[in-house]
C-alpha cells in the first residue's frame, strides 16, 4: 500500500520537478553546460526586460 502512494507522488511530482530542477541540478552535474544555462538565462532575462520598462515608462508618463 505504502509503495503505492510512493509511485502515485512520484508519478505526479516528477513533471512538476523536473522542470525547476534540470535547469538547477545540471549545471552542477554538468559543468560543461554552464555557459549555455547562463546564457540561456540572459536570454530570457533580456526578453523579460524590454516588457517591464514600457509599463514603468507608460506609468511615468502617466504620472508626469
Amino acid at each position: 500500500m505504502a509503495a503505492v502512494a510512493v509511485a502515485v507522488v512520484v508519478t505526479v511530482a516528477l513533471p512538476v520537478c523536473l522542470p525547476v530542477c534540470l535547469p538547477v541540478c545540471l549545471p552542477t552535474l554538468l559543468p560543461d553546460y554552464l555557459p549555455s544555462v547562463s546564457a540561456t538565462a540572459r536570454c530570457s532575462h533580456s526578453l523579460a526586460s524590454p516588457k517591464v520598462k514600457p509599463r514603468r515608462s507608460a506609468r511615468e508618463l502617466s504620472i508626469a
